[in-house]
């Protein structure tokens, strides 16, 4: 059977937290997981997937973490359990606390299962709407981990849910409490939730702003609960806040001095502490349970019986106190060189780990060819951290001995480091390099349809192997194709000019040029002074 892979997880993350992952798979041993960073300030619409041109533009590559899957013992019934033919896990990956939009590009370790990629937004925000008397509705903006108002925040409503075809209905700023009521309008569909740089939150769909009704219309009784955070250690004290309120039809109302039941249950859904609560004048309450410090970890529950209820995660985790990072290898290279990876090994507080040893493993395994060929290990040595935390790892490209002479191969080159601090903690990180017979690759944002009518532009640059864009001048020349059918060019360009990878660059003066067909050559001076282009593909892509 063909190799297979698919990851899901939620849209939405906390700045910080820890998503997970949830993975389904066959014939497979491990995956890449590439977090990009991107400058966008919300996820855009798009009527097509990720491409090139669009990392180049919008992206930057802040990690790669290899993942190793489980094979599975089907008699089991535990993690890597084979359903509906599929083997599944439930695994980890740390955001970093910075708010925005975040691209996960999934890797198959086999060439043959499809790369998938996946827009995740981190945002701070959560949304509460109430219906209000007189066509009117109420929303709360509150942080979505302590359940604190956010006063201030600019809510949009839109006519549709995605921005192809959306037009702004209205907007209101959140006041005291972070509430605001609004007219009700029946083009909104959704909104939108945003306060200075936390502006990444996805869309949140609005149909009616009403309940439907079936024969006569009653009362229903709802409550909202929050807690401080989402994850725990055991013995660690969970603060829990609720809000009351009573709906019926068009109307609404808190509920107040109104008496609770609210329960915490473990892993197995057992009652461990009961807590009598009341609701003040506001229709809230609060409330905490002390976890067991002696427990089975997972998913704990808090409820309030036959009404709401909360999840929380439980792990008996320790938080590190130092990280290890890599610096983006911005530099070109191709099978059989030498590349020196760097990075730095520093403590959360600033302070530099010095003058311990870091062990590390370098494995190559070919991108060309089925899973079951497996890594090859080429490497295990150690390095000296310096006194400011600073390593170097000598990584060399060495193709397979058996690798094809046409240049199609690729190879990745997987290093993987290991850091014990003195006191005894020890943290790993990953770091991944793809290497061909190519040193250089060449992208272009222009369309390949052009009308002279339109303002004509593009970026143009030049990228090693693991999309690190080049500092470099480039030059670009512009050939009429003589023949469609055997793609012969003209000798001599009709434009010429000189590119720095990156910049926008301004083509107007193609709008002199005769309608017809032409072919666009992006060349760079190599490391030995020779010229290399895009005109000669070798192969790939």
């Amino acid at each position: 059977m063909q190799p297979y892979l698919n990851v899901s997880t939620q849209e939405s993350v906390y700045p910080g937290d820890s998503l997970e992952l949830n993975v389904g798979y066959r014939n497979l041993k491990g995956f890449t997981l590439n977090l990009y960073r991107t400058n966008l300030s919300e996820v855009p619409w798009m009527d097509a997937g990720i491409n090139k041109a669009f990392y180049q533009k919008h992206a930057r590559k802040l990690s790669a973490t290899h993942f190793e899957l489980k094979s599975s013992d089907s008699k089991s019934g535990k993690e890597g359990e084979l359903l509906s033919g599929l083997q599944r896990m439930v695994l980890k990956c740390h955001v970093p606390d910075e708010l925005g939009v975040y691209i996960l590009q999934i890797v198959p370790d086999a060439a043959t299962a499809r790369t998938a990629e996946h827009f995740l937004v981190s945002t701070r925000f959560k949304v509460l709407t109430l219906s209000l008397p007189d066509n009117k509705m109420e929303v709360v903006t509150v942080d979505s981990r302590s359940g604190q108002p956010i006063s201030g925040a600019k809510v949009s409503f839109y006519s549709a849910y995605n921005e192809e075809n959306r037009k702004l209905v209205k907007t209101v700023i959140t006041g005291t409490g972070g509430k605001a009521v609004v007219e009700w309008d029946k083009a909104i569909r959704s909104y939108v939730a945003r306060k200075g740089t936390d502006t990444a939150m996805m869309p949140q769909n609005v149909y009616l702003n009403r309940y439907y009704e079936r024969g006569e219309s009653r009362p229903e009784e709802h409550i909202t609960l929050l807690t401080d955070r989402a994850l725990y250690r055991p013995g660690q004290t969970v603060y829990v806040k609720g809000i009351a309120y009573e709906q019926e039809a068009d109307k609404a109302h808190v509920l107040a001095g109104k008496s609770y039941q609210v329960r915490l249950l473990d892993v197995n859904r057992k009652e461990l502490v009961q807590k009598n609560v009341s609701t003040n004048e506001f229709g809230s309450f609060t409330t905490e349970f002390a976890l067991p410090a002696v427990c089975l970890n997972g998913n704990f529950t808090i409820d309030v019986k036959n009404n709401a209820s909360v999840s929380v995660r439980v792990e008996d985790y320790k938080r590190p106190t130092f990280e290890i990072t890599f610096n983006p290898v911005e530099e070109a290279f191709c099978l059989g060189d030498t590349v020196d990876v760097t990075g730095n090994v520093k403590a959360y507080n600033g302070t530099a780990i010095q003058d311990v040893p870091l062990t590390y493993t370098v494995t190559r395994r070919s991108n060309r060819r089925y899973w079951g060929d497996g890594a090859v290990s080429l490497v295990s040595d150690t390095v000296q951290l310096d006194a400011k935390g600073n390593f170097s790892i000598p990584v060399v490209l060495k193709p397979d001995t058996d690798a094809d002479n046409t240049g199609r191969e690729r190879f990745s080159y997987q290093i993987e480091v290991a850091v014990t601090s003195d006191t005894g903690e020890t943290q790993t990180s990953h770091y991944f390099l793809n290497a061909t017979r190519r040193a250089y690759f060449f992208v272009s944002d222009i369309s390949r349809e052009l009308c002279k009518e339109d303002s004509i532009s593009g970026m143009l640059s030049v990228m090693n192997a693991v999309n690190e864009t080049l500092s470099m001048e480039g030059m670009c020349r512009l050939y009429p194709v003589l023949d469609s059918k055997t793609g012969k060019i003209s000798d001599k360009p009709v434009y010429e000019s000189a590119f720095m990878p990156g910049e926008k660059k301004d083509f107007t003066a193609w709008k002199q040029l005769p309608s017809g067909e032409y072919r666009l050559i992006l060349s760079v001076r190599g490391r030995d002074g020779k010229e290399v282009s895009n005109a000669v593909k070798e192969g790939f892509p």
